[in-house]
């Protein structure tokens, strides 16, 4: 079972290497003229990138394993108890990462405030969502 998940890993790994190089994640083009506000947009790039590019649609297919497991070993109780568990870890995991978005969110908005132009970049950035 370990081999296979390793395996699984390996292959989403290969498979996503274009999506990641194709992300433009960091948004200072000129590495001697980089800011704060460059670096604030970077990390929220960078965990947007994590948690709605991979985590999010990685999350709908093993909710989706864990239900076909459910209905394909319905008859055998060690089976479904385990497929009830992938499913109830996943749905946790990917609520934990939401909120945790959300507090990032947050505490980005409150370090750019409005007095500078810098936080008023960052909010207009943020509010665009």
């Amino acid at each position: 079972m370990k081999t296979k998940i390793a395996n699984l890993i390996i292959i989403l790994v290969i498979l996503l290497l274009p999506l990641i190089s194709m992300a433009a994640l960091v948004e200072c083009a000129d590495p001697n003229d980089c800011n704060y506000t460059d670096l604030l947009v970077t990390a929220n790039n960078v965990f947007r990138f994590i948690l709605f590019t991979i985590a999010t649609p990685l999350a709908a297919v093993v909710i989706t394993i864990a239900g076909v497991y459910m209905v394909i070993y319905s008859d055998n109780d060690s089976k479904r108890t385990e497929a009830k568990k992938m499913l109830q870890t996943t749905v946790i995991g990917l609520i934990l990462a939401l909120a945790a978005y959300v507090i990032i969110q947050a505490i980005v908005l409150a370090l750019a405030s409005d007095e500078t132009s810098s936080g008023s970049i960052i909010r207009d950035f943020f509010n665009s969502f």
